[in-house]
């Protein structure tokens, strides 16, 4: 039994790219259990406050060789500041200038190796329903969507921001008294978009 209450200055899987939970608290109360046979440090689902916002959380690191872990994480209702905050700054300074009214739902895995330098692999789910949302090209209203986030398109290649994607799965807004509904958008390559 494990019991947390720290602020974490960052979290970084391979640092020269940045940090997550960059100057965050973090309270939890963790019941982790060791299986020696398969060595691996497991937790099941954790209730865990960042910044006062309730996650639920649970993972595993796997120490026998090549050593990995999964975590997987959700959470509601969290607003889009409170996101972006635990994001890389180099992540969400290519997204800070979209604005929403109301939070989002979201899910997120990390799978990778505990290997120096490496990249984990992230898939992050995300919808909300009836949000406002701001860009500097276009406001919408009564927006609601879903949708997700990858950084590995092409397995072949590094875990990128080029080799990244964001899709939405369904999309339906008001853009002044225009009504919008759209399927299946992404945008593909984060450094220089292309959306389908």
């Amino acid at each position: 039994d494990l019991n947390e209450d720290m602020i974490i200055r960052g979290l970084g899987f391979y640092v020269p790219k940045g940090s997550w939970l960059q100057n965050q608290r973090v309270q939890a109360r963790w019941k982790l259990e060791f299986d020696t046979t398969g060595n691996i440090l497991s937790f099941n689902n954790t209730k865990v406050r960042i910044q006062g916002h309730p996650y639920m959380i649970k993972g595993a690191f796997f120490l026998n060789g090549p050593a990995h872990f999964h975590i997987d994480a959700s959470t509601s209702d969290i607003s889009y500041d409170a996101a972006l905050a635990i994001l890389k700054p180099t992540t969400s300074a290519k997204i800070n200038k979209i604005k929403m009214s109301k939070g989002l739902d979201a899910k997120i895995m990390i799978d990778g190796p505990l290997a120096y330098r490496s990249l984990p692999l992230v898939r992050l789910d995300f919808s909300s329903h009836d949000n406002d949302l701001s860009t500097p090209v276009v406001n919408l209203n009564s927006c609601s969507f879903s949708g997700n986030f990858i950084n590995q398109v092409d397995p072949r290649k590094p875990r990128t921001d080029d080799n990244s994607r964001v899709s939405l799965y369904s999309l339906q807004s008001n853009w002044g008294d225009i009504n919008l509904k759209a399927q299946n958008i992404a945008v593909t390559n984060l450094l220089q978009p292309v959306i389908q």
